[in-house]
């Protein structure tokens, strides 16, 4: 039996306006959805699909690969998890000086505030500075994320029926990262 992500009724006429609002965008995969994807193939494929056919290209980099294929206990296993990753992701984004030096930057803003978020995470939203204009992060990592400079754009929850999953989209708020900067130089 076939299950369907339950969206809230709240959300059902949004998502499609969110769909619209992504339509031919690059969707930036976090290692948490694969993860929860991968556990729950039948919930999770109807939002894939409909990214997919939205024209979205579903991107991520190569430490989310390794955090989503780590601790496989098994070559069967690993095989599977390899096979799955493929299926989802349509390209893996390569790391270069740019997404570097984004890095470096957001690394001192959050030295700033004291923040601290992993190494992932960190190239993450290093390649989404990058690609601003055409990229959002798809995440349900709240805690690791700084929403002052990536704030939630839309929340997309999912039923699996015995766990509430609530992924949200992201983007660069190009305003508060100049003031960020601004700050930094100041100094």
């Amino acid at each position: 039996m076939k299950t369907t992500p339950v969206l809230l009724s709240l959300i059902k006429t949004e998502f499609k306006q969110l769909l619209s609002a992504l339509q031919q965008k690059h969707i930036l995969i976090d290692t948490n959805f694969l993860i929860d994807a991968n556990r729950n193939k039948n919930i999770f494929s109807d939002l894939i699909e409909s990214l997919k056919k939205n024209s979205c290209t579903l991107v991520t980099i190569n430490g989310v690969y390794h955090e989503f294929i780590k601790g496989r206990k098994s070559i069967e296993d690993y095989k599977s998890m390899f096979s799955y990753y493929q299926e989802i992701i349509d390209y893996e984004i390569p790391f270069d000086s740019s997404v570097r030096e984004n890095a470096n930057t957001l690394i001192k803003v959050l030295l700033k505030r004291s923040s601290q978020i992993s190494y992932t995470d960190i190239l993450l939203l290093a390649t989404l500075m990058k690609y601003n204009q055409n990229m959002y992060l798809l995440s349900k990592d709240k805690s690791d994320i700084p929403l002052f400079l990536f704030p939630v754009k839309a929340t997309i929850p999912i039923d699996s029926g015995e766990t509430n999953y609530f992924y949200s989209i992201y983007s660069l708020d190009q305003i508060n990262y100049e003031k960020e900067l601004e700050k930094i130089l100041k100094k």
